[in-house]
C-alpha cells in the first residue's frame, strides 16, 4: 500500500506532521477527518524516501505476527498488508508489502532495508522461501529474536542499581570536595591550626577541580570521543578489539559471546536447509570482531578443502572442547543439525551464566568502592574535628 506523508491541525489549532498507510489519499482523508483532524497538506512518498526507522523490538515483533500468519496459511502477500495496516510504528511494513505485492521476492525486498534486516536474517528467510519452511524459519528467528532482546535487558537491569548508586556517590564526592571541604577549611583557619594530611591533601585536590572544571569536563568528553573514535574507524577498529579481547574478563566474556552467536546462526540456518558452507559463510557476517572473522573465514576455507566442520573450528581457537566434542559426535552420527542445537544451547546458557556472576559481582565491589571513598572525605572532614577536641581537652 502507498505511504503518504501529510500536514494537519486539530480543533485546538496544534499542527500534526507524520507518514501513513493507506488505500488512497481519499481514504486517508477520511481517517483522519474521523479523528478531528483537518488536513492541510498530503503527498505520496517514494519508496525511497520512506524512513525505515524501527529498533530491535519491532522488528522482532513484526517476526513474530508475520510467523503467526504464515503458520495459519494466511498467503504472505495478505500477511504483509495486514501487517502494514495495523503496526503503525513499524514504517518498513507498508514497503515490504508493497515490494512483494508488486512481485519482489520477500528476500528481496527486506535486503532493501539493511538497517533493520541484516543479511543473517534475509539468509534464513531466503533459504526457508527455497525450502518451503518459511513459517518455521520465521518462528525460530522471532525466538531468537525474542531471547536476545530478554537477555539484553536483563543485563541492563542488572546494570542499572549499581550505576545508580555509582552515580549518586560520584555527585556527593564532587559536592563534598566542592563545598563541604571549603566550609571546613575556612572554619578552621582562623585558629592557625595544621591540618591533618589527608585533609590537606583533598582540599587540594578540590582547588584543584574547583580551578579546571571546565579543562577537565573537556577532556572527559574528548576521551569518549577517542574511544569512540577508536571503535569505528576502520584503520583503527582492530587496535580497539585487540585491547578489549586483552583485558582478562572483559576478553573471555567477548569471545564466548561471539562463539554463542556463531553457533546459534549456524544452527538455525542449519536448520532452514541452508547448506554447510553456506551457512558458515551467514553465519560469519554476525561476527563483531575482525580476528574472529578471520578465524571463521580460515575455517570456511578448510571446510572447502574438505576438512571436517570440527576440525575447522578447533583452528580459530574460539570453541572450547566440550562444544568441539559435541560437533565431532554429530559429524560422526550423521546428526549434525542436533549437534549443533545442542552446543548452542549450553554455550548460551554458559554466557548467560558468566553474565549473572559478572553482574552480581559489580553491585557489591562498586558500592565497597563508592562506600570506600565517602568515607574518606568523612574522615577529611572529621580528622580536624578530632584534633581540636584533642587540644581543648
Amino acid at each position: 500500500m502507498p505511504v503518504y506523508r501529510y500536514r494537519a491541525i486539530n480543533a485546538l489549532g496544534k499542527t500534526r506532521q507524520a507518514q501513513f498507510t493507506s488505500t488512497s489519499e481519499i481514504e486517508l482523508v477520511r481517517s483522519l477527518n474521523a479523528e478531528g483532524l483537518t488536513v492541510l497538506a498530503i503527498d505520496e512518498v517514494p519508496v525511497a524516501a520512506v524512513k525505515t526507522r524501527g529498533g530491535r523490538q519491532a522488528v522482532s515483533l513484526f517476526t513474530r505476527q508475520l510467523a503467526n500468519f504464515v503458520h495459519s496459511n494466511v498467503p504472505l502477500p495478505k500477511a504483509l498488508q495486514v501487517l502494514a495496516e495495523h503496526q503503525r510504528d513499524f514504517p518498513a511494513a507498508p514497503l515490504l508489502a508493497r515490494e512483494v505485492a508488486s512481485g519482489t521476492a520477500f528476500a528481496d525486498a527486506l535486503a532493501k532495508h539493511p538497517k533493520l534486516f541484516d543479511k543473517v536474517y534475509v539468509g534464513l528467510v531466503r533459504s526457508g522461501m527455497e525450502s518451503a519452511r518459511l513459517d518455521t524459519v520465521l518462528t525460530e528467528l522471532a525466538d531468537h529474536l525474542e531471547q536476545e532482546q530478554i537477555r539484553r535487558q536483563k543485563l541492563l537491569l542488572a546494570l542499572s542499581y549499581p550505576l545508580l548508586v555509582a552515580g549518586v556517590s560520584f555527585l556527593v564526592i564532587i559536592a563534598m570536595l566542592t563545598y563541604v571541604m571549603p566550609q571546613v577549611v575556612q572554619a578552621f583557619s582562623s585558629g592557625r591550626q595544621q591540618l591533618p594530611w589527608l585533609t590537606q591533601t583533598l582540599m587540594s585536590l578540590s582547588a584543584f577541580i574547583a580551578t579546571h572544571a571546565a579543562w577537565l569536563v573537556f577532556l572527559a568528553v574528548m576521551a569518549v570521543a577517542g574511544l569512540l573514535f577508536l571503535a569505528r574507524h576502520p584503520k583503527c577498529r582492530g587496535l580497539w578489539q585487540r585491547l578489549v579481547l586483552a583485558t582478562p574478563i572483559l576478553g573471555q566474556l567477548t569471545q564466548e559471546l561471539a562463539a554463542s552467536r556463531y553457533l546459534d546462526t549456524l544452527a538455525m540456518l542449519q536448520a532452514s536447509g541452508t547448506v554447510l558452507l553456506p551457512a558458515m559463510r551467514t553465519a560469519r557476517q554476525v561476527m563483531a570482531f575482525e580476528v574472529h572473522e578471520h578465524s571463521l573465514l580460515l575455517a570456511e576455507e578448510a571446510v572447502q578443502r574438505g576438512v571436517t566442520l570440527t576440525e575447522a573450528l578447533q583452528g580459530t581457537a574460539l570453541f572450547d572442547p566440550m562444544q568441539l566434542e559435541l560437533i565431532r559426535s554429530g559429524e560422526h552420527s550423521s546428526q549434525l543439525l542436533a549437534s549443533l542445537n545442542k552446543a548452542a544451547q549450553w554455550q548460551s546458557d554458559r554466557v548467560q551464566h558468566k553474565l549473572n556472576w559478572l553482574t552480581g559481582l559489580i553491585e557489591p565491589a562498586l558500592i565497597v568502592l563508592m562506600g570506600g571513598l565517602v568515607l574518606i572525605l568523612v574522615l577529611a572532614v572529621m580528622l580536624p574535628i578530632v584534633s581540636i577536641n584533642r587540644l581543648v581537652a
